[in-house]
């Protein structure tokens, strides 16, 4: 026999929820394990409501017929629905920017390491931070992908420009209280005779969260001097892990540096 897999979508509001593109591959099922089949599918976000929207009646569906014979929607099929819910959205986590996650699953920054030279000081000043007592980071369940609430406080993100610029002014401020002499460069890394270097004051929780800065939400606030460098990569790679993962405004995330 030979199967294709697909997605079904079902409808909302009379919406067709998604549309399988490039037809409909299969694969001749043999003893042991089938070769791998990739299927593409499109989700349907045209008139959703806030440019978002959580995909729940969907179904994995494999259709089948003997080798030979043609596959098609209306032939035989296994099902299962046992697949999580998928959220999807427009623009809201970076503008001209789309895509979809898993709504449940958790997301965790894990490109900000203490491993990695780049963002070291970083990661190094969010590890201390959060062994003090901040929130955010991530201790799952035992057996699960889950986090364990009694343990894990997450961060939420903040997109509202006004207010993380506060939060940034709010941790400046208080790099400027803790050191009189304060200013943005730093005494070279490695050989003495080496120029300064670029500093600028690090805030965790970051100041792009509702934990961070002067939020309301605010379990406290660490600050540090570092590179610049350093910082502004730090700052990059959770630019880029809040478009990847598809983090809005007010959605959980955490963060592990080791």
């Amino acid at each position: 026999a030979h199967i294709a897999p697909r997605l079904e979508c079902g409808t909302t509001d009379g919406v067709l929820d998604c549309q399988q593109l490039g037809g409909m591959p299969s694969v001749v099922l043999n003893p042991g394990l089938s070769p791998e089949l990739t299927v593409q599918t499109n989700m349907n976000m045209n008139n959703r409501e806030n440019s978002r929207h959580s995909f729940e009646s969907l179904e994995i569906r494999a259709n089948y017929n003997i080798v030979g014979q043609p596959i098609d929607v209306s032939s035989y099929y296994i099902s299962s629905d046992k697949i999580p819910v998928v959220r999807c959205d427009v623009n809201q986590a970076r503008a001209n920017s789309s895509g979809c996650i898993f709504e449940k699953a958790p997301a965790v920054l894990r490109t900000i390491n203490i491993t990695i030279p780049e963002v070291d000081e970083s990661a190094l000043h969010i590890r201390d931070a959060q062994n003090s007592g901040l929130p955010g980071k991530f201790i799952p369940e035992v057996d699960s992908i889950f986090p364990d609430r009694s343990l894990s406080k997450p961060l939420t993100r903040l997109r509202d420009w006004t207010t993380r610029n506060n939060n940034r002014k709010h941790s400046l401020a208080i790099c400027k209280a803790q050191d009189n002499s304060y200013s943005e460069s730093c005494d070279p890394a490695g050989d003495p005779d080496d120029p300064e270097v670029s500093c600028q004051c690090d805030e965790y929780p970051f100041a792009a969260t509702y934990q961070g800065g002067d939020a309301l939400e605010n379990p406290g606030v660490s600050v540090r001097r570092i590179e610049a460098s350093d910082n502004k990569s730090a700052g990059a790679r959770l630019g880029v892990f809040y478009t990847q993962q598809r983090i809005l405004d007010g959605d959980e995330f955490y963060i592990n540096v080791e």
